[in-house]
């Protein structure tokens, strides 16, 4: 049973969600909350999982008093509650059968469900489930090729799979068609009966609460307002939640008043006039947008005054640039080939063990250094971190670390792996706490743990990016193999270098000739990958 005792909830600005709330729940009632928005329904069912932390107040599941628990015991009450959300909650990359199993991350323990080895009776109960849903067919199916209807059961079945003692549905059917919302209700008041399930479902369709449920509870401005059977609704009761309004027909809705309501929308859609829209500036105060205009076109002006240009040695570089260009249509391979050829594997040898150890040491800082999944400690060590590594050009960290382990190419291997963490774990990072917040907080509602957390709901989302930023740096530090080979850090530079100080244009135009090759190929390479993995 769910007792809620004074349950008050004020966000940091000020507004009161919830004021003083009482509400008891027995085992096996379907009970649905219906009330304008921002009446505090969703806020009412997060707090009781405490996805939403109460102000005041106290929630009782059974003997468990949600509100008194801590970290631990709060995952272990949460495995008992099935939470249902409006916009489904899946990761859209996870099949069927991996959504529906992250349900169970609350009994598994992190290398169990980090490599899906889920134990057989859970892969069996799963099943049992997604074919009480309707949904056996579609075991192995990527969310996101489901219909609306059918990413819902399958956060019906996720929810069911815990083997929850209530469930907490928020708005199941807000985002379906009228027959798919009715299939929806349908479904989840047999299987409430089916397993003696209590369930609190925030509801919009008043007719639909009307039609499944079996008490209703009426919120406004916080406050409960009405408490009794669906029969007990009337337009008068209607009016007090919701506000004056013709409520004769909440239930009963004839298809002729809908077909007028159509053609009174086609008419108004003939008559609306086009209107131009213009995107608002970055700067409202015309002023001072005119005024920053001004200034940095006063401060370039400025800054090409003081560039200092040598027109004398421009024209005398004009032959030599063309003498270097002339060097790309006849590259001399053969004069230089030993060196290329060694140069050459040395940069690749370099650029795949460096960016390999880089994305290695970037993974976990990056992760550390989204704020959305760490916590303040952790976020600040690793952003430092990133900033530090990111503070130096590659050119100036290969001269530092050649003068403190030599020529060659141990030191631009550690000038490639230094300069790829600073680069892959910030925009690791900056992706993370860009990702869908609600598939975390589905999961987490299970019950799952940090690390059960970070992968089922963080990796599969940023996968194909981190994919995709891996390859792009790879590109990135064979170019750049090329250039701390200059400076005496190993690879193809230290050829390319000799051979333009000697005036050797076409064995340099070899050099940049096979390097380009390489790039082009592993460009493609990369976009075979990059939409393999998608």
């Amino acid at each position: 049973m769910l007792i809620i005792e004074g349950l008050s909830k004020r966000y940091e600005k000020g507004d009161k969600a919830l004021d003083a709330v009482d509400l008891a729940v027995p085992v096996g009632q379907v009970l649905g909350l219906i009330g304008p928005s921002g009446a505090g329904k969703s806020t009412l069912i997060r707090c009781v999982n405490r996805l939403v932390e109460p102000t005041a107040g106290r929630i009782h599941l059974s003997e468990t008093e949600i509100t008194g628990l801590g970290r631990a015991g709060l995952r272990r009450a949460r495995r008992r509650m099935g939470m249902i959300f409006q916009e489904f909650a899946l990761v859209e990359r996870l099949s069927v059968m991996e959504n529906v199993l992250s349900g169970r991350l609350g009994y598994v323990g992190f290398w169990r469900s980090w490599f899906r080895r889920f134990p057989q009776a859970d892969i069996d109960r799963a099943f049992a489930v997604l074919e009480r849903v309707g949904l056996i067919d579609h075991v192995d199916k990527r969310a996101d090729e489901l219909s609306g209807g059918q990413r819902q059961r399958v956060g019906i079945a996720r929810a069911l799979v815990q083997e929850p003692d209530i469930l907490l549905v928020d708005e199941p059917t807000a985002s379906l068609d009228p027959k798919t919302s009715r299939q929806i209700m349908r479904l989840l008041v047999e299987v409430c009966a089916e397993r003696g399930l209590a369930a609190v479902v925030n509801i919009h369709d008043v007719a639909l609460a009307q039609m499944f449920v079996q008490r209703i509870v009426g919120l406004k401005a916080g406050r409960i307002v009405f408490d009794g059977p669906p029969a007990a609704l009337n337009p008068t009761v209607l009016t007090t939640i919701y506000g004056e309004e013709d409520w004769s027909k909440t239930i009963s809705r004839d298809d002729d008043g809908a077909d007028e309501e159509q053609a009174e929308e086609g008419s108004l859609r003939m008559t609306t006039t086009a209107r131009r829209w213009r995107p608002p500036p970055l700067i409202a105060n015309p002023w001072l947008r005119r005024g920053l205009i001004v200034g940095v076109a006063v401060y370039f002006a400025l800054a090409l005054g003081t560039v200092e240009v040598n027109w004398a040695r421009v024209i005398d570089g004009l032959a030599r640039g063309g003498r270097f260009i002339a060097g790309f249509l006849q590259p001399n391979f053969s004069t230089r080939w030993d060196d290329i050829l060694q140069g050459m594997i040395e940069s690749l040898t370099m650029t795949v063990t460096s960016t390999a150890v880089g994305i290695a040491i970037s993974i976990p800082i990056g992760v550390g250094a989204a704020r959305n999944v760490v916590p303040g400690t952790v976020y600040y060590v690793c952003r430092a971190t990133i900033a530090v590594s990111r503070s130096l050009q590659e050119i100036i960290i290969a001269i530092l670390l050649v003068a403190m382990v030599g020529f060659g190419p141990f030191a631009g291997f550690l000038t490639l792996s230094f300069a790829t963490i600073g680069f892959l774990s910030k925009l690791l990072a900056e992706d993370i706490e860009d990702i869908d917040p609600v598939p975390l907080e589905a999961i987490r509602a299970t019950g799952a743990g940090w690390a059960s957390i970070l992968s089922y709901g963080v990796l599969p989302q940023v996968a194909p990016r981190l994919i995709g930023l891996s390859l792009y740096r790879l590109d990135i530090n064979f170019r750049e193999s090329a250039v701390v080979g200059i400076v005496g850090a190993g690879g193809i530079g230290a050829t390319l270098n000799t051979a333009i100080d000697r005036y050797e244009f076409d064995s340099a135009a070899a050099v940049l000739i096979l390097i380009i090759a390489i790039v082009m190929v592993s460009e493609y390479v990369s976009s075979v990958i990059r939409k393999w993995v998608q």
